[in-house]
């Protein structure tokens, strides 16, 4: 009974570990990757279209100056009439209007600023239901955003995969048995394609990478703690473990070859009455003709 028992509650750390694995399976890459990867996405693409009839109107670029914790600097705004109504803009384009970092923010800042340089007009786009909202370039940025399409589909992958994994451990799902046996390579290649993931959006855009950066040195720092506990693991825990394991094997082994000996004992066995069969004997599983 104490064996079942015991075997029950090891059932039972298993389960719990592998709801813990696939919960940060699901919250990691989940809301890591709609935040980092597919929020900007997503933003972009609906500005995009919300975008399509907006009106072409000519603007005059207007610098501007503002501060920031490195000092000071200068930002370009759009100044266009609707109506006889003046008004401005220092909407750029159609990615999140707080990543003014971007590749293609950057490329239409240096066009405003050639524009201002050389005292020339420039083109924007006017909602025409709101005339205060324009934007500077209606166009969709695909080289902004290539790579957090590529790396939306691998997060999405593995957020799927955890919430599947979550699933399957909850209920005790048949389809579960070949994630829960490839569980070791599901967090490896998610640790793996996160980083490398995080290092590669650091490279292919400006936005986020504070964020991204802190992120993939969380995933260092969390590989540590598990290496910290396995060495704890290891060196004390498990080693109680394996002593008192030890310990009941030995005890269940003596007790077998006790059996054993009483089994074969020459006056046992008479006092059982039982038919021995040896060389040209009769005894019980022998032909007797």
């Amino acid at each position: 009974m104490a064996s079942l028992e015991k075997n029950t509650s090891l059932r039972a750390s298993a389960r719990l570990w592998a709801l813990l694995l696939w919960f940060v399976f699901v919250l990691g890459f989940g809301v890591g990757g709609w935040f980092l990867v597919l929020e900007p996405l997503v933003t972009a693409t609906g500005n995009w279209w919300q975008a399509r009839d907006y009106v072409e109107t000519t603007a005059s670029v207007v610098p501007k100056q503002g501060k920031d914790a490195e000092g000071s600097f200068t930002w370009y705004a759009a100044r266009y009439e609707v109506n006889g109504r003046p008004f401005e803009t220092g909407r750029l384009s159609v990615l999140e209007d707080s990543n003014i970092d971007e590749r293609f923010n950057a490329t239409v800042t240096k066009r405003m600023q050639t524009a201002h340089a050389g005292n020339s007009p420039i083109s924007v786009w006017v909602s025409p239901r709101k005339s205060d909202v324009a934007i500077v370039s209606r166009d969709l940025p695909i080289d902004s955003l290539w790579p957090n399409a590529l790396a939306g589909i691998m997060f999405a992958v593995f957020a799927l995969a955890g919430a599947l994994g979550l699933l399957g451990t909850a209920f005790n799902t048949h389809w579960y048995r070949r994630q829960h046996d490839a569980s070791v390579l599901w967090l490896f290649s998610g640790f793996w394609c996160a980083v490398s993931g995080l290092f590669f959006l650091l490279a292919a855009g400006e936005s986020r990478r504070e964020v991204a950066a802190m992120i993939g040195l969380s995933f260092f720092l969390l590989i540590g703690i598990g290496l910290l506990y396995a060495a704890i693991y290891s060196s004390w825990i498990a080693s109680e473990e394996k002593l008192a394991h030890m310990s009941k094997s030995l005890q269940a082994s003596s007790s077998r070859a006790a059996k054993r000996s009483r089994k074969s004992n020459p006056q046992n066995d008479a006092k059982q009455g039982i038919k021995r069969g040896g060389i040209g004997g009769r005894g019980d599983d022998f032909d007797k003709d």
